[in-house]
């Protein structure tokens, strides 16, 4: 698509909806649908309770949730019923009422399946006070886990297939399964093999972003490494850099630890690093059984580098990923969750319509919930949790900003942008657009409803919230602010919007700062998607 083409195109997008929740309403069979006066954000669930001026209702991603009556319009016959009764705080039910032992069928993604899964489901048995059983069988890829009450009836179980994402679609497809794991986005293809079961499977009633997985450069703290480029290092483990001299560092020959190819970490390196470049792993390479024997034998070889997940770097020194361009990524998990690290990569779970079992459904809601995430974050993934960041880690970023082109920046607006970030904390939700869309992106349409609840936290009564809008470098500096501010300002009324009146609209404050601080460079495609953002900071 031309880029001039590209932004007309966005920007009409913003002018009709910028926040359009749920896609097409074709397929639903919600009672109502609230759509938010400001700026088209849009929500189906069934009417809970109506009081003139609150909306509870229940849906499918995100469990109960109160709406401001007075910033929505509602289309249904049920829009201005107040006879209905109040619903509970939703939490998950101890004891769905069902004649017979629910199956809940989970199939796709080895690693999500193997080491994740099986810690939501002893979380979920925890919460609904249930006892859980796990059968093993001979077939590795398979698990069974029972759930049974105190008086030992069985009321669930829980039948988890583990081969891989691939497996996960062809499962949702013949109706196997009432939950696909994958560990990437559905392919065109296979949503489209889909559409006769799920016509709307991207849409946020069926496309769930679980939690993210990451895989960092890791070297022997005894190494003078602290920055590579991704190309260098991809480069290093296809076996075309063989000795550090080649980077500038003290001579020596470099050694790659490397995972075996049945792992996921294996999958990570290939599919992230190094198949995107026409590369392949170096014969040479020390391949070992577990991403934890990767960062023991680097962490003791200064010659040494390996990849392995976020949250299994040490006892070895993780490196910071440069791009061409001079910008640094992080080995964090605030960069992981702010979108700002290349080599990462989100973790989703699938439905469709079929998903009509009440204890899958009540499963599927605990594992999208708040409450899942501390079990996220005892696996090796990432999990969604929003994150503060003080203002001194986004030095570089204001550093760099200045040194733009005044094609690009003028001084007064980086003025005004280092007085907002002054004295402020950033958090990790960071909020970005669909590919050649006006829409947000599955993850942050999720992130509306978790950060507007999220901000209800005693920690930030009293705090001011900037949404700070950012954009890629396309454009003029007066297009490029203004178009910036339209985006922080349908965020800043969805987030009014989603929590029923509970945030103070004096303390939420957008701002449009154009093409300042970016945080990927502007020359390839994923690059100005990453830059058309609003970023979240908090401030007293």
């Amino acid at each position: 698509m031309p880029k001039a083409t590209g932004l007309r195109k966005l920007r009409g997008g913003l002018l009709a909806g910028l926040l359009a929740i749920t896609g097409s309403r074709a397929g639903h069979t919600a009672e109502i649908v609230l759509r938010l006066k400001e700026g088209g954000f849009e929500i189906a669930g069934t009417l809970s309770a109506f009081d003139g001026r609150i909306y509870r209702i229940e849906t499918d991603a995100y469990g109960m949730l109160d709406l401001d009556a007075s910033r929505f319009d509602c289309t249904g016959v049920n829009c201005n019923r107040t006879d209905v009764t109040p619903a509970p705080s939703p939490s998950p039910s101890p004891a769905l009422a069902t004649d017979q032992p629910a199956r809940i069928a989970i199939h796709g993604s080895t690693s999500i399946g193997t080491d994740l899964m099986p810690l939501l489901i002893r979380a979920y048995a925890a919460t609904t006070k249930t006892a859980l059983t796990q059968m093993k069988g001979a077939d590795p890829g398979a698990v069974a886990y029972t759930l049974e009450t105190p008086d030992g009836r069985e009321i669930a179980r829980f039948d988890l297939q583990r081969r891989g994402s691939d497996s996960a679609f062809d499962a949702l497809s013949g109706g196997d399964a009432a939950i696909g794991m994958s560990d990437r986005a559905i392919s065109d293809a296979e949503a489209q093999r889909l559409a006769a079961v799920a016509p709307q499977i991207r849409t946020a009633r069926h496309e769930h972003v679980l939690g993210l997985d990451g895989i960092v450069a890791v070297v022997s703290p005894k190494s003078a490494a602290t920055a590579l480029g991704l190309d260098a290092v991809a480069r290093i483990f296809s076996g075309t850099i063989k000795d550090w001299s080649e980077l500038g560092l003290p001579p020596g020959r470099i050694v790659v630890y490397a995972a075996s190819r049945e792992t996921a970490t294996f999958s990570l390196v290939d599919n992230l690093l190094l198949k995107p470049r026409r590369l392949a792993l170096t014969p040479d390479a020390v391949i070992l059984g577990t991403p934890g024997e990767i960062s023991e034998a680097v962490a003791q070889d200064p010659a040494g580098i390996g990849m392995v997940p976020l949250a299994l770097a040490e006892p070895a020194k993780s490196l910071a990923l440069q791009s061409p361009c001079g910008i640094p990524a992080a080995p964090t998990a605030f960069a992981l969750k702010s979108d700002e690290y290349p080599l990462s990569q989100r973790l989703y779970l699938y439905t469709t319509p079929r998903l009509e079992q009440p204890r899958a459904r009540d499963f599927l809601q605990f594992a999208l919930s708040e409450a899942a995430q501390s079990a996220i974050a005892a696996s090796p993934f990432v999990s969604q949790t929003p994150e503060l960041a003080g203002a001194q880690s986004q030095t570089v970023r204001m550093a760099l900003a200045a040194r733009q082109p005044i094609a690009l920046a003028d001084a007064a607006q980086m003025r005004r942008l280092a007085a907002d970030a002054k004295g402020a904390r950033r958090l990790s939700v960071t909020f970005r657009f669909a590919p050649s869309s006006a829409e947000l992106d599955e993850k942050s349409r999720q992130d509306v409803v978790r950060l507007s609840r999220h901000l209800l936290n005693p920690e930030f009564r009293g705090k001011t919230v900037l949404l700070l809008g950012f954009t890629d470098a396309i454009g003029s500096i007066p297009t490029n602010t203004a178009l910036s501010l339209v985006r922080a300002s349908q965020v800043r009324a969805a987030l009014l919007g989603s929590t029923g009146g509970g945030l103070d609209a004096q303390r939420i404050a957008a701002r449009g700062y154009g093409a300042l601080a970016p945080v990927a460079c502007n020359d390839t495609a994923d690059g100005l998607l990453l830059n058309r953002r609003v970023e979240v900071w908090i401030g007293d």
